[in-house]
């Protein structure tokens, strides 16, 4: 019992917990949120994909990361702060996400077209069996040799010195008698030739590599219905080594087997279905 007009003695740990200006501060006590900040620093750094598209995957993951943040923020009552954080990187890691990906949209198109408009002009030179055409487009065109003679090319290409060398004469031939290349120097002007698919249109190691699925179009000899098949192609732009700004078109996507179309054996899984 405390005599009457004394004030209760109170411990030093009383003291701690019950002042009033030290439990409004504990009440108003509030965290900085970490997912607020990471998502942050995720949508500024973002930006670096326009440059590197590889960095998109920072824009993937910062824009749930931002969502999160914001709505836990909402949630905690105030206890968080950093939803004006989480909205900042919320909208840098949108706008990276929306602009690359159209960016990168339009240059994949501006790449098939070129792409497209590069095999037309070999499909035409095979029409009209333009053969060291044919063979030098294989080459971007700062390699190509097309200034010389028919008979000095015809020669440079049939003739050998060394091991090497008949290796390169025989891989001419094998094209050179190719079914696939063979049908087509045989249809010459009568076969219709057309765009039909992109199988793959990709960066990679300075190269833009597309490959695509031609539908050739001809009429059979004393038949009354057209026929069509299809072939594989493919072709690469790199950039001169002798002038950084310059690029060129080549024929093949880096592997042999892709050099020249080859004959599609199975028809693409919408032709199957039309024909059910």
């Amino acid at each position: 019992m405390t005599p009457e007009g004394q004030t209760p003695h109170k411990s030093l740990f009383s003291t701690h917990w019950e002042t009033t200006e030290e439990s409004q501060e504990v009440e108003n006590y509030c965290q900085w949120s970490i997912l607020a900040m990471i998502s942050l620093v995720l949508g500024i750094v973002s930006l670096v994909a326009f440059l590197y598209v590889e960095c998109l995957f920072l824009a993937i993951v910062g824009v749930p990361m931002a969502l999160w943040a914001y709505f836990r923020i909402q949630r905690s009552r105030g206890a968080l702060l950093g939803s004006f954080a989480a909205l900042i990187g919320l909208f840098f890691a949108t706008f990276t996400l929306v602009g690359v990906s159209v960016l990168w949209s339009y240059y994949q198109y501006t790449v098939r077209m070129e792409a497209d408009r590069f095999f037309q002009i070999w499909f035409d030179a095979v029409k009209s069996q333009d053969i060291p055409l044919v063979f030098e487009m294989q080459n971007p065109v700062w390699y190509r040799r097309l200034g010389v003679a028919p008979e000095d090319w015809w020669k440079s290409k049939l003739t050998h010195n060394a091991e090497r060398e008949r290796e390169n004469v025989n891989g001419f031939l094998t094209v050179l008698n190719d079914p696939c290349m063979k049908t087509l120097w045989v249809l010459g002007n009568q076969a219709d030739i057309s765009y039909y698919k992109t199988l793959f249109n990709c960066y990679d190691d300075g190269k833009d590599m597309v490959a695509c699925l031609y539908a050739v179009t001809f009429m059979p000899p004393e038949q009354t219905d057209r026929e069509t098949f299809f072939i594989k192609i493919s072709a690469r732009r790199t950039r001169n080594p002798r002038d950084n700004t310059q690029r060129g078109w080549a024929l093949g996507a880096g592997g042999d087997s892709w050099a020249f179309p080859t004959v599609v054996r199975e028809l693409p899984e919408e032709l199957k279905r039309n024909r059910k």
